[in-house]
């Protein structure tokens, strides 16, 4: 049985003297969440943000768009 790619909505925060300046969200996929995890950096690694200043940001969040049941998670 091939695995299924499940989606997460990512939050990457821009800090800057301790100080959270900017924030950028995406989409990303994966079969886990630490699968889900590697492909957000590597798609948010490939914007004009992240090179601009590749060292100030973190991963904030990584949450699964539905739950178990199939529903939206609602934030």
């Amino acid at each position: 049985m091939k695995p299924t790619m499940k989606p997460y909505t990512v939050t990457f925060l821009k800090t800057s003297n301790r100080m959270v300046t900017e924030r950028y969200v995406l989409f990303a996929d994966g079969i886990s969440d630490t699968h889900a995890n590697s492909r957000a950096w590597i798609k948010f690694m490939d914007t004009g943000f992240f090179r601009a200043t590749p060292d100030d940001w973190e991963l904030e969040t990584l949450e699964p768009v539905f739950d178990k049941e199939g529903e939206y998670v609602i934030a």
